[in-house]
């Protein structure tokens, strides 16, 4: 990380001027992409890699029991997160990257490949000059968007999520939001089938609907399975993410391996 340009002339500053200047050219793209490139050439072999969010609830071993039921193993090539459909008309799906992004070992190797000729190719410029304001393949490029890059490189890859991330009800087992129980926002969960359509979730409001009836008065990030769900994210506050961990963990203790 300390070699890649964007590191260049990055010491803090108090001068807005030169924040402004430093936010633009500390790329999370970029980085994001060398950190991947970096696991596949650096790390050793394993079975899973996990990219996170210093901000998410990551419940490994619901992870690791996951996996175990679905037979994946690190020679699966698929990659396993929260699919965002909101901008499938400009940009396709893509992994989620605060809900987390999680590969086979096998699935990492192919995308170290991938990056092998992209890495060190940073483009210039800035998020206006792209087409329609949005990057669109695989590529070094300058903004913050990081996993919808992500989700190109999976594109031109031909990496399809795991479709069993998705419960029969439409629950997602990764999830962007924090825990819908713990909110203590009034009224965050009242949503409406505009909010689904928004999401690009009407499938998943479908699978719902054929064992609940009011489904659509549910924003889909709550539609949430406490027992199951391995991820949630956004939690800017430690203490609100440890009394998240210890909910789940007093109320599904069996869920533990």
């Amino acid at each position: 990380m300390q070699a890649h340009p964007d590191q260049d002339g990055n010491a803090p500053s108090t001068n807005s001027s030169a924040l402004k200047d430093q936010f633009q050219t500390t790329n999370l793209i970029r980085k994001g992409l060398a950190v991947w490139h970096w696991i596949g050439k650096r790390q050793p072999a394993t079975d899973f890699v996990c990219r996170l969010d210093p901000d998410t609830l990551f419940m490994a071993d619901r992870f690791r029991q996951f996996v175990r039921q679905h037979c994946l193993s690190n020679q699966s090539m698929v990659y396993l997160g929260q699919v965002q459909y909101w901008m499938a008309w400009q940009s396709g799906a893509f992994p989620d990257g605060g809900a987390g992004i999680c590969l086979p070992w096998v699935a990492a190797q192919a995308f170290t490949s991938k990056l092998e000729g992209v890495v060190h190719k940073h483009l210039g410029g800035n998020d206006a000059a792209l087409s329609g304001g949005l990057p669109h393949y695989c590529a070094m490029w300058p903004g913050h968007w990081d996993d919808v890059v992500t989700g190109l490189c999976f594109q031109e890859m031909n990496l399809l999520p795991y479709r069993g991330i998705v419960s029969p009800l439409g629950q997602t087992l990764f999830n962007s939001e924090v825990l819908p129980h713990l909110s203590d926002t009034s009224g965050h969960c009242l949503g409406s089938i505009e909010d689904w359509l928004e999401q690009g979730r009407l499938h998943d409001l479908f699978l719902c609907s054929t064992r609940y009836r009011d489904c659509s008065a549910v924003r889909p990030q709550c539609w949430v399975n406490d027992m199951e769900a391995i991820s949630f994210h956004g939690y800017k506050n430690a203490s609100d993410l440890q009394r998240a961990y210890r909910y789940l963990r007093g109320r599904y203790p069996s869920a533990r391996d």
